[in-house]
């Protein structure tokens, strides 16, 4: 796979963890491209991934 390609999770089923994986590579991604406000906000947003409580992970 080529090093420029993001792979995101698709499954309903993902864990947070994934998720919050996949909104940090993509916020590096995303502060390299020179945009550090939106990379700020993926970036909260994979913490709020993690911080949801288990029983409202899967909606």
């Amino acid at each position: 796979m080529s090093a420029n390609v993001l792979r995101m999770p698709h499954c309903p089923q993902t864990s947070p963890l994934m998720i919050s994986h996949s909104l940090l590579q993509m916020a590096d991604v995303v502060w390299r491209a020179g945009l550090p406000g939106l990379a700020k906000e993926l970036v909260g947003l994979a913490h709020s991934a993690i911080d949801r409580p288990s029983d409202q992970a899967g909606l």
